[in-house]
């Protein structure tokens, strides 16, 4: 029989666990608030407003205005509908047209840490074939194999820097594998899946 309150404190114990957690990630927020605090009552309401300022300016250290932000963005959403639309349409597009479609497409809807990139990734550039009870096995076209891809990951993460930088990995792989200079590869997929996510940011 459901008891109202023992679910209460079930509810209230269950979320209490992530108090520690919680308090770690605002903590840097709270020291970054530390001025504040340390103003007196009368300086709170006369210097607000500069320190507020002071933070604004700092927001807008990327050196762009509201107008090339706006137009950086114009032209991450352009090249974002030209690569699909292109790779979707076409009869026969080159290779090269559909890494930097995937990669770039990857990098445009991603949110989140490296991980989160991990499953598109594979679902994208390793082609699987799934027949009858032997199950599935790695298409012989694929881009890049399993194998490649588990270990690119174990190198990934055994070096330093972000996870998306396995993406450098994948390309060479994938150009490899298709008979052209690994660069070619690295590059389409490095940039494709960096660009966005920085023309976004610097576009805010």
């Amino acid at each position: 029989m459901w008891n109202p309150k023992s679910s209460l404190i079930s509810a209230i114990l269950y979320s209490a666990k992530f108090l520690p957690y919680s308090m770690i990630i605002s903590l840097p927020r709270l020291m970054y608030l530390k001025p504040l605090w340390a103003l007196d009552n009368i300086c709170k309401s006369s210097c607000l407003h500069a320190v507020l300022q002071e933070a604004d300016q700092s927001v807008k250290s990327h050196g762009l205005n509201m107008w090339q932000g706006g137009l950086l963005m114009a032209i991450w959403l352009a090249v974002l509908l030209v690569t699909v639309i292109l790779g979707s349409t076409l009869a026969n597009p080159p290779i090269t047209l559909k890494w930097w479609e995937v990669f770039y497409r990857t990098g445009s809807i991603i949110y989140g840490g490296g991980q989160v990139v991990l499953p598109m990734l594979y679902t994208d550039v390793v082609q699987r074939t799934c027949e009858g009870p032997s199950g599935c096995r790695d298409a012989p076209n694929t881009w890049v194999t399993s194998e490649q891809f588990y270990a690119g990951i174990g190198i990934a993460q055994a070096m330093p820097g972000p996870l998306f930088n396995f993406s450098a990995y994948l390309g060479a792989i994938m150009a490899m594998r298709a008979g052209y200079v690994f660069i070619v590869g690295t590059l389409l997929a490095w940039f494709g899946l960096f660009g966005p996510g920085v023309m976004l940011i610097f576009g805010e």
